[in-house]
């Protein structure tokens, strides 16, 4: 079985954030690992606006920089 990362984008507004985090968190993760094959999760939130504030004058490439937040 081939190894596969799926990465999933969201832009969440601020006054829904922590009801979607307790949804995706709570129901929608735990669910998704019942797919056979699927063996684990991790949530991580962008790091762009400290990236930019360090690095942004010094560089115009594309930035993804991330931490984990869950689990």
């Amino acid at each position: 079985m081939a190894t596969v990362l799926f990465v999933v984008k969201a832009t969440i507004r601020k006054d829904q954030e922590e009801a979607f985090n307790r949804w995706y968190n709570e129901a929608h993760v735990p669910q998704v690992l019942q797919f056979k094959g699927l063996v684990s999760a991790r949530r991580y939130k962008a790091l762009r606006a400290d990236y930019d504030a360090r690095f942004g004058a010094a560089s115009e490439r594309a930035r993804f920089a991330y931490t984990q937040v869950w689990p």
